[in-house]
């Protein structure tokens, strides 16, 4: 690369993208977002195959999966600063790179420790290609175009999360489990070819110093409350480590936004809450997390527990179904210019509370068509709910601070996943005790009497999850254009 280049690439870009540099940088944040979500949903698919290379345990091979989390969550709220500081493009290359490289030593590591080692910087990597990407569009795509880019951009995700799974089963089996960190690298090679060459540089806050008293209270804090919750189930909840991670990180999280809030230049920026519209599509976008996060975990548990699928077929009938969230993103798009924000996100809000609520009444007499065309209708709803909600929220803030927004999101959803995760799953184990204990179908034989409690227990989770669903419902009517023009002005 030439020094003219390399200067052009570090001067604030000012104007506006073509028509053809518009749609490579959409190529260019599609790219990312996909492989990113492909490293989240594909990595449970081979962790019976670690357990048999490592010659180790369950316990050690969870580590995996919680190392990931664990990073992912730590970069997250310093994400907004470092994006103000070194610009998107900069930061978009550092996640590609580190995930790049992260995938290679997954792929040679020769114990579990030096695996999970690797999959601290595949966390990390993940952490920064979460919010980094879709800032961009905020930050270079005009409004007008924004609702539409980034219902594309959903697609894109949503398809990875549908074709994750599938994928990385297809290559276990006629490659072996190495393929599924190899098949990263060409892919992001690419991206990064492509980051170089079509992303603009622009950095808000070049002179800002980082704020190492916030970065060490968001770290800890994020560290001890994912942790708690992760593990909660396996330590107790009562025992002394898991209420001294709780009661520290919800201490170190709570002086972290005091702290935040009396910085002029923070580490993150709560002052997107000062913008109603952001306020109110954040808790939006909580609730909509939950469903979204619950739904495969239980929905696998029940196709397997209680309708008697091995674990290919259930994986089958899901995919079907979740790949209609894809195809609802440009469809919502086309529904918010026709009808407006709060009429589509209304309208996908009820659907799903109806649609969750008819999950909670699933049992072992329900039966395939059923459930396939229930879960469907799922994706339909969350596909055309999803896209309205993120863009009203990220439009409601200035541009300026867009990079904070983001942050704030993806930090959010990190929390809101293992959270509700942890909740839900206690809940879930203990109406299974629970039913257990008042005899519930005792007079079938043992293997059906587990079947129908456990379908009653996956039922319950339903319905814990349709009552907060339903609660946030008066919130769309709170959504309103002017909310959306306030950030605009700004």
């Amino acid at each position: 690369m030439s020094a003219k280049t390399l200067q052009e690439n570090h001067k604030n870009f000012t104007g506006q993208l073509t028509k053809a540099q518009e749609t490579m940088l959409i190529v260019t944040v599609m790219l990312g977002c996909f492989i990113s979500v492909l490293n989240i949903t594909n990595i449970n698919i081979v962790l019976p195959n670690l357990l048999t290379h490592f010659h180790t345990d369950m316990a050690s091979v969870q580590w995996i999966v919680v190392s990931y989390m664990l990073a992912s969550g730590l970069i997250m709220p310093a994400c907004g600063y470092f994006m103000d500081k070194f610009s998107c493009k900069n930061l978009f290359i550092v996640g590609v790179v580190l995930l790049a490289g992260a995938s290679v030593l997954c792929a040679m590591a020769p114990t579990i420790e030096l695996m999970i080692a690797a999959r601290v910087l595949q966390g990390l990597a993940g952490g920064i290609l979460m919010p980094v990407p879709g800032t961009l569009v905020y930050q270079f795509i005009p409004r007008e175009r924004q609702l539409t880019t980034m219902s594309w951009v959903s697609m894109m995700t949503s398809f990875g999360v549908a074709i994750g799974p599938s994928l990385a089963g297809v290559m276990v089996e006629y490659l072996g489990w190495k393929a599924i960190f190899w098949a990263n690298v060409p892919f992001l090679l690419l991206d990064l070819l492509l980051i170089l060459k079509f992303v603009p540089f622009r950095a808000y806050a070049g002179d800002q110093a980082l704020d190492y008293v916030g970065l060490f209270a968001a770290s800890g804090a994020t560290v001890a409350l994912l942790f708690g919750f992760n593990q909660g189930g396996s330590l107790g909840w009562t025992s002394p480590i898991t209420l001294a991670l709780l009661g520290g990180g919800a201490l170190l999280l709570a002086y972290f936004v005091v702290h935040a809030t009396h910085m002029e230049k923070p580490l993150l920026n709560f002052n997107v809450f000062r913008y109603k519209g952001f306020t109110y599509s954040f808790i939006l976008n909580n609730v909509q997390s939950i469903a979204t996060c619950l739904g495969p975990m239980f929905m696998a548990l029940y196709l397997q527990n209680c309708m008697g699928l091995d674990a290919l077929h259930a994986g089958l009938a899901m995919f079907a179904p979740s790949m209609l969230m894809a195809f609802m993103a440009p469809l919502s798009a086309k529904g918010v210019k026709r009808f407006g924000y709060r009429t589509v996100i209304l309208t996908s809000m009820l659907l799903l509370c109806v649609v969750t609520w008819q999950m909670s009444l699933f049992g072992i007499a329900t039966t395939m068509l059923g459930f396939t065309f229930w879960f469907s209708l799922r994706y339909v709803a969350l596909g055309l709910l999803t896209p309205p909600i993120n863009n009203f929220a990220m439009m409601s803030v200035p541009v300026r601070i867009t990079s904070h927004a983001s942050s704030m999101v993806a930090w959010a959803r990190q929390f809101i996943s293992t959270v509700s995760t942890s909740m839900f799953s206690l809940l879930y184990a203990s109406h299974i005790v629970k039913y257990l204990n008042e005899g519930v179908a005792a007079d079938q034989i043992a293997a059906v009497q587990m079947r129908i409690i456990e379908g009653m227990a996956i039922s319950d989770v339903n319905l814990g999850c349709t009552l907060i669903l339903v609660m946030s419902v008066p919130l769309v009517f709170l959504l309103k254009d002017k909310l959306i023009e306030t950030g605009k002005e700004e």
